[in-house]
């Protein structure tokens, strides 16, 4: 099996490699062969979530390769066959095309995403072996840093966005760390800045969103993955750019 991937290159670039796999090629296989869910030609679904599958993954013969489908469901892409491709071990590795420094992606405001709460939140268990939340190896991402402030309605809005670039290294150790740490006490008291970040593997596949309150109570939670915890000053200076 061979899969694209990115990994980090010298000078801050990105580097596309094409990933030779090996291990239990056969029950790869196996979790891929489903059927998609389909929705009926007439009926139209508003999806709360938003799903990436891997972005070329390889089944390698002497006869030639075959590129994976991955199975869909309604509102994204099946999580089974995930825990299969993770049990696959790196044999080889070829970087294929350096990308350069990559430019931080556009960054779009919104709501914060953070309530204020009157007592312990418990942090919800890590689904791990889900597709949408990489927590393991994370690709390289933008931070986009909003300044927050309440609406005429009450509702916390960020604006006036700053992006910056982070490696694949400082990603992962983001995601390890917010996972690793304990649940946010109660919390009465509005950040004035939250950095957001979306998060993919390094094969492309992923799409939740981890946001932290850089200052306030300093909370991380990722969307529909892991509720409130505590942010270290770890996390925080690496999205602030302090390390």
């Amino acid at each position: 099996m061979v899969s694209c991937r990115t990994s980090d290159g010298p000078g801050g670039t990105t580097v596309i490699d094409a990933v030779e796999l090996g291990g239990d090629v056969d029950a790869f296989v196996r979790a891929i062969d489903r059927p998609s869910e389909r929705t009926d030609r007439n009926t139209s679904v508003s999806c709360a979530v938003n799903v990436v599958a891997p972005v070329a993954t390889w089944l390698v013969s002497e006869a030639g390769a075959i590129r994976v489908a991955w199975p869909r469901v309604v509102c994204g892409y099946r999580d089974e066959p995930l825990a299969a491709l993770q049990t696959m071990r790196e044999i080889g590795r070829t970087p294929v095309r350096d990308l350069g420094v990559l430019p931080a992606a556009i960054c779009r405001g919104g709501s914060a995403g953070f309530a204020r709460t009157n007592g312990d939140r418990d942090s919800d268990t890590v689904p791990e072996g889900a597709l949408r939340f990489p927590t393991r190896a994370v690709a390289g991402a933008t931070v986009c840093a909003y300044r927050t402030s309440r609406s005429s309605t009450g509702d916390l809005q960020m604006s006036g966005a700053v992006a910056r670039r982070l490696t694949a290294a400082a990603a992962s150790r983001i995601v390890h760390e917010s996972i690793s740490a304990p649940s946010a006490p109660a919390c009465d008291t509005d950040a004035t800045e939250v950095a957001v970040m979306s998060l993919y593997r390094p094969d492309g596949s992923g799409g939740a969103t981890l946001s932290v309150e850089t200052d306030g109570c300093r909370r991380v939670a990722v969307d529909h993955g892991l509720g409130y915890r505590t942010a270290s000053g770890d996390v925080t200076a690496l999205l602030r750019g302090d390390r």
